[in-house]
């Protein structure tokens, strides 16, 4: 049986990420680097602005 806290979490498309982000910025990336940047296990400091406003408020665990 669900709980409460499975009702709550969304699961993140990374493909779809990433298109608006190669849309904003006009470079292609592979999504997986997208999420490893989102997660903070890569650094990309014109990407972090970008990534900060389209998952605001959205847990990334």
């Amino acid at each position: 049986m669900p709980t409460d806290k499975n009702l709550t979490k969304a699961k993140i498309d990374w493909v779809k990420v990433t298109a608006r982000v190669e849309e904003i910025t006009g470079k292609g990336y592979d999504p997986q680097y997208i999420r490893d940047c989102a997660k903070g296990r890569r650094r990309n400091i014109s990407l972090q602005p970008v990534l900060t406003d389209l998952l605001a408020g959205l847990s990334l665990t």
